[in-house]
Formats: C-alpha cells, sequence, structure tokens
C-alpha cells in the first residue's frame, strides 16, 4: 500500500519562543503496560495500560533561546505551565517539498501543562553547541498531558541564528592566581539533574513533578599534559569561567560583543580525568570541575547569556 501522508519536524513553540534548531527529537508517550497471564498458560490473555506519563526529548542550538524561557537561565527545572507548548509537524506534498504554513493540514502535540528539564550541553572547538533537553509532562486536572492534533496551521517562525562553538576556559585558586586552560578542544556541561514525575492513586497521568536534585559537572579536553598546579589530588577553585563562544557566518563574534554564553561558578574542585598520549598522538588532558554552593542560598554556577568574553 502506498504511502498516503508524510510529516517533518517544524518546530517547538512556547509562548513567543520558537525553538526549531532542533535534532533528534522524539515523542515518548511512556505507557506502562502490566499484563495479564493465568496460571498455566505461557502467554497473557490481557494487558492493562496503568498509566502513561509523556515526554518531548530533542536537542537543540538556542542556548539563549533557552535561556529566555524562564527559571534560573537553565539551572534549574523551567516552569512552563503558564501557557500551552506545542510540538509541529509539518506535511509534505507528494513529489514536490512542503505543504504551505498556513494550510489547515499539519499536526501537533500540545502540553498544557509542563516543565524543561536541560539535562546537559556539549560543545566543540569545530563542534556546533547542541544542549539535550527533556519536556515533561503533566495532567493538569482537565487536560490530557499531551494531546495530538491534525489539521492544524503551523505557527512560529522557523530560523536559524544561534551557533556557538567552545570558547575559552579560566580557574581561579588561591593567591589569588587565574590560569587559562590553553586551546580547549570540546567542554560538556551535565547538570546531574534528578527529576521526580509522580502519581497516585491508580490515576492514569502523572500529576506532580520536580527537581528533587542537580550535581553540576564540567569536563574540558585540552591538548596538554595537565596543569602542574592540579596534580593527582586535585585543587580547590574560587572562581572558574567557561565560555562558549558564539559564530557569525564568517568567523567568530569578537570577544568584547555581548553574544557568548558564560557558564561560572565560585567553589569547586579542579581534577584531571586522564591524561593522555601516543607515539605520535597529541597529548590531551580531561579536565573535570566539580562545582558546589557557596552557601545555602547560591546555586552551584551560573550561566550568563549574551555577555562578552574577558
Amino acid at each position: 500500500m502506498a504511502i498516503g501522508t508524510k510529516f517533518v519536524l517544524h518546530a517547538l513553540v512556547s509562548g513567543a519562543n520558537t525553538i526549531s534548531e532542533i535534532e533528534n527529537c522524539r515523542v515518548n508517550p511512556q505507557a506502562n503496560i502490566i499484563l495479564g497471564t493465568p496460571a498455566g498458560l505461557p502467554f497473557p490473555l490481557n494487558a492493562f495500560n496503568t498509566r502513561t506519563a509523556p515526554e518531548i526529548t530533542f536537542d537543540t542550538g538556542q542556548l539563549i533561546t533557552l535561556s529566555g524561557l524562564g527559571g534560573v537561565n537553565g539551572v534549574h527545572y523551567i516552569d512552563l505551565s503558564g501557557g500551552n507548548v506545542d510540538l509541529h509537524f509539518k506535511k509534505t506534498t507528494n513529489l514536490g517539498t512542503r505543504v504551505a504554513d498556513a494550510s489547515a493540514e499539519h499536526q501537533r502535540y500540545r502540553a498544557a501543562m509542563s516543565a524543561l528539564s536541560i539535562e546537559r550541553i556539549t560543545a566543540g572547538d569545530q563542534t556546533p553547541a547542541r544542549a539535550s533537553c527533556r519536556l515533561v509532562c503533566v495532567y493538569n486536572g482537565s487536560a490530557v498531558p499531551l494531546v495530538a492534533t491534525g489539521s492544524l496551521a503551523l505557527v512560529g517562525t522557523p530560523t536559524f541564528a544561534e551557533q556557538y562553538l567552545a570558547g575559552p576556559c579560566s580557574v581561579t585558586y588561591a593567591g589569588p592566581t587565574t590560569t587559562t586552560i590553553a586551546g580547549v578542544q570540546d567542554i560538556t556541561l551535565d547538570f546531574g539533574r534528578r527529576i521526580v514525575t509522580q502519581g497516585g492513586d491508580g490515576e492514569f497521568y502523572p500529576t506532580h513533578s520536580f527537581q528533587a536534585e542537580i550535581n553540576p559537572v564540567i569536563t574540558i579536553r585540552a591538548p596538554d599534559m595537565g596543569l602542574p598546579i592540579v596534580g593527582v589530588t586535585g585543587l580547590l577553585l574560587t572562581a572558574f569561567n567557561c565560555y562558549l563562544r558564539r559564530s557569525a557566518e564568517i568567523g567568530p563574534v569578537a570577544n568584547g560583543t555581548s553574544s557568548h554564553y558564560k557558564i561560572s561558578g565560585t567553589t569547586a574542585i579542579l581534577t584531571i580525568d586522564d591524561a593522555s598520549g601516543g607515539n605520535n598522538d597529541d597529548g590531551m588532558t580531561t579536565y573535570r570541575i566539580t562545582p558546589v554552593g557557596a552557601n545555602s542560598t547560591t546555586n552551584p554556577i551560573t550561566i550568563t547569556p549574551s555577555t562578552t568574553i574577558v
């Protein structure tokens, strides 16, 4: 039988924010299926879907757009329940390209009550930055957590204007002395976020979701054999700054332009995960920054979008 219709990803829209630089998007209903197998039979006679806890996962390079969604610039769980969050799929035309956005032929997944978790951010010297995201949908008492609807027009204008690469990193320790980790090859910020999503009373949908904890770790690879000051025991830091450099159409944006993305903190331990090399291989060191809160009201890390590199 011939394929009648086919769709491609359009955008994720939350209020006035359109996220169209999306890769690896997946809609996961997370159905909890329980099988009923009677005694003596090798196969079940019934199946029960007792709970559906839908999520949407995706990767995007729109770091500034994500920061504008709320929360503490993405450091914590971002509450998006103030409005609908819509994931749009665009209908294609056979022997053509795409159906016009204004035509009521497209599809949408809508979350009426949801929160966004940025799980990690990665960037390389010549590899664009990507944020791995998870949208958790819960029941608000009236609307199904994630509703699929067809025959709709599209909203949101796709763009591709946000591109970042791994930038310089520096650490400050007792003295105070500031040292630059030279020639950064890649940076990974793993938020170490644990999200708890729960339902109860045998109800079909989860009704509560919260961030239980966050344990961020930053790893940096650089072509050296490890800073002598770090050694095998590690070094207590009083500050660290890791930049993601904004890229223009031809070459990087100037350091002094407020377009870059900074990950920083004031209290951390710097250690070396490994330092390696070979006969004709470049020496390479992987540094690990483990931040903690300086006190009970200070986040382990601070994310500053649209800033200068200093």
